[in-house]
């Protein structure tokens, strides 16, 4: 009478919605923002190309989730499907999907969007997949059964409490199962672990009217990843396991570090509805429950316009599930600036973004936390029309090259009082400020214009482009001599991307490195746009040309 199979990973450390539209791997504008419509490979209606490399990414609305469910799955020997629970390939890996194994039904929990990468070779291709893509107003079911890869997080800093499997057959036994001679009714977790130590995690189930169902367990680990750890699973990394008749069993990690992986396996040989449950019981080790954090709600009500500034002020309440416990949490408008809320948290939390420019621009707001990259949200939100009753713009006299001046410049407005701010505390009154220096760091440099008049007051920005100007060396001066009869020109730089071109002496316009078989003065040019810098190094001579002679009949050779 053995038992229900749980598998458990322990780690240790622009808007455009499409309706009815398809959406074919390859020709997808990222990130795609849609709650219907179809998405199937390169090749709809035939087998995709060979040496295919795409990424393609899907996000639902505001308040929404996604979820694609395959019809058709079919790739060639070598060909794989890639999905990501999230923006970017940087999300938690859902699963590596090759030949017919379907991906089936997969939904998004972290912030509403999936990452698909598609990969094939050169040799044999596959009639591809298609999928109908739909949202919903709730995260769908925590994926469960026989892939690792679709482990749901968990951490050992609360009990938590799930049905049992019923009804879902087993993995096998004994190989890289271990002690288990059967692993039954299969559902998967993983757990970070923040601080090292030892963990002993207890685990038992019980069904109504029943108090003490079997339960039992494998450990594999360490692993530096939950995919390294599911793809690499054998009875050479298993650290302990137990398949007794006890309803309550203990799993123990001696000495675990913080960055690594672990997977525990639960099953339920009877096949009974109950539930299992599992928490940390002991142990100096903690585990991250950072990875639990889901922002499940994100509002931006835009304020009205105020004349006196022609700003207005963005708004809205931020609701969240297992926050971080440390980092900050930004709150950020595409069409402006940003605030930052330190921990902790507790959800909803009510933000306010003030001085933003009205102008009536399609905008979005985005919540984020800094300890977990996949746990965000963005709303879209339309500005207030502007309201003052002068305009303003601001511009310069850009892109520069690092150490160079520049220039700010902005319209004329009749009877305006000019306020420029920028970086390090730069102000100005003047209409058209002259002589700043651009660093020398290569970026950008923001730059605000305040223009303020008897009916109001009017606002712009302008961002200076800053390139980076190379650094050359020509080397050190050279003598063509008797047995060295040309001099190797090789210049080196320090600023990736730069283009040599030397000059002078017996060269034109040459790349970079040029022999050269004459002496004088040669000047190596590094340019990196419209940036340059020059090095200049001499080449001397000691060949001593020949001395015209000849013999006269009586044999006096004279010179």
């Amino acid at each position: 009478m053995k038992k229900i199979t749980l598998i458990l990973i322990l780690i240790v450390s622009g808007l455009s919605l499409g309706f009815g539209q398809s959406y074919n791997m390859g020709s997808i504008a990222s990130p795609a923002t849609t709650c219907s419509g179809t998405f199937s490979d390169s090749s709809p209606t035939g087998n995709y190309a060979n040496n295919e490399n795409y990424t393609a990414t899907f996000c639902a609305p505001a308040g929404q989730y996604l979820s694609f469910n395959f019809s058709l799955f079919s790739l060639g020997f070598n060909d794989n499907l890639l999905v990501y629970n999230g923006p970017n390939t940087s999300s938690p890996l859902i699963g590596n999907y090759a030949g017919t194994t379907s991906p089936g039904i997969i939904g998004s929990t972290q912030g509403g969007c999936l990452t698909f990468v598609f990969t094939s070779d050169g040799v044999l291709r596959g009639p591809g997949w298609t999928a109908a893509i739909s949202c919903s107003a709730t995260p769908p079911a925590t994926p469960g059964g026989t892939n690792c890869a679709l482990a749901s997080p968990f951490c050992t800093g609360t009990t938590y409490t799930f049905p049992n499997n019923t009804g879902v057959a087993s993995l096998g036994g004994g190989g890289i199962y271990g002690c288990l001679g059967s692993t039954p009714n299969p559902v998967w977790y993983f757990m970070q672990v923040a601080n090292s130590g030892n963990i002993d995690i207890t685990i038992g189930q019980n069904n109504t009217g029943n108090t003490g169902i079997d339960v039992d367990f494998v450990l594999w680990g360490p692993f530096t990843s939950q995919s390294s750890g599911c793809g690499s699973l054998a009875s050479t990394n298993i650290i302990d396991c137990s398949y007794s008749t006890a309803a309550v069993e203990t799993a123990n990690i001696t000495g675990a570090v913080s960055g690594q992986f672990y997977i525990l396996l639960l099953t339920n040989f009877a096949n009974q509805s109950g539930n299992i449950s599992f928490s940390q019981s002991g142990g100096s080790g903690s585990t991250n429950c950072n990875v639990l954090c889901n922002m499940t709600a994100l509002s931006g009500l835009p304020g009205a316009c105020d004349p006196a500034t022609g700003t207005y002020s963005v708004s809205g309440n931020i609701t969240f599930q297992y926050p971080p416990t440390s980092g900050t949490l930004t709150v950020s408008s595409s069409c402006g600036t940003s605030i930052t809320i330190p921990s902790p948290w507790t959800s909803p939390i009510a933000y306010t973004i003030p001085g933003l420019t009205a102008n009536g621009a399609s905008c979005s707001v985005t919540a984020a936390f800094s300890a977990d990259a996949t746990c965000t949200r963005t709303q879209a939100y339309t500005a207030p029309a502007s309201c003052s009753n002068c305009t303003v713009t601001a511009g310069n006299t850009g892109p520069i090259c690092t150490g160079a001046t520049f220039g700010l410049t902005a319209t004329a407005v009749t009877g305006g009082t000019y306020a420029w701010t920028g970086p390090n505390g730069y102000t100005s009154s003047a209409q058209n400020p002259t002589g700043l220096t651009a660093p020398g760091t290569a970026g950008t440099l923001t730059y605000s214009l305040s223009v303020t008049t008897a009916s109001g007051t009017c606002n712009s920005t302008t961002t200076v482009t800053v390139n980076p100007t190379p650094q050359v060396s020509s080397g050190t001066s050279q003598t063509i001599t008797c047995v060295q009869t040309n001099s190797l020109l090789d210049a080196s730089s320090s600023t990736p991307g730069a283009n040599l071109v030397w000059n002078g002496g017996s060269l034109t316009n040459a790349a970079d490195p040029q022999f050269v078989t004459a002496a004088g003065t040669y000047t190596v040019t590094a340019s990196i746009g419209t940036c340059t810098s020059t090095s200049t190094i001499i080449v001397a001579s000691n060949l001593t040309p020949p001395v015209p002679s000849f013999t006269t009949p009586d044999g006096t050779v004279l010179t």
